[in-house]
């Protein structure tokens, strides 16, 4: 099974390269941007940038026409996670995949989708824009949605400051076939 890596809005970096090699070379990155990094200035500027330009759309169909309709393994970082969730809802996606969705905030805003996929979503534990428990509470019944609990740390080298280190002090908030 193939593994897909979709980036956040930084696009694909030396750091989430490095972060994902321990995986082996058999991987296809995918980045909200042409090319290699980002070319804004700021996070936000490429965040208001993203959304200018129905990027969450563009980007799953960016990720649709990478995967092929065949079952892969699919990682999803932040505005890659948010668009993977539409895609994984999608008739495109094949039922064989698995997904781990890492701090896809915008899907609160697509929450009546139900992926095709066996799929984890992690959440920080507290968000500015929105209360991650109870959208994990909402959405445990189809997904195994789980959470950092503070404290934790950083990704080292990470652009981003909101990615935490996998595995440190996670609390699972429905059943997980990958859980603890």
């Amino acid at each position: 099974m193939r593994t897909l890596i979709a980036c956040d809005i930084h696009g694909l970096t030396p750091a989430v390269r490095q972060l994902f090699a321990p995986l082996g070379e058999a991987l296809t990155f995918l980045s909200p941007w042409d090319g290699e990094g980002c070319s804004y200035a700021s996070e936000s500027e490429a965040v208001q940038a993203f959304h200018a330009q129905d990027g969450s759309r563009r980007y799953g169909e960016k990720i649709a026409r990478a995967v092929q309709g065949e079952a892969a393994f699919l990682v999803g970082l932040s505005v890659g996670a948010s668009s993977l969730w539409q895609y994984l809802a999608s008739p495109a996606c094949a039922p064989g995949s698995e997904a781990v969705l890492y701090y896809g905030s915008r899907i609160r805003d697509h929450r009546a989708l139900r992926p095709r996929c066996a799929t984890e979503l992690v959440f920080a534990a507290r968000e500015a824009s929105f209360d991650p428990q109870a959208l994990a509470a909402e959405l445990k019944a189809h997904v195994a949605a789980c959470m950092y609990t503070p404290p934790f740390s950083r990704l080292p080298g990470a652009y981003s400051v909101t990615y935490p280190i996998v595995g440190s002090g996670m609390v699972y908030a429905g059943a997980s076939s990958r859980g603890p």
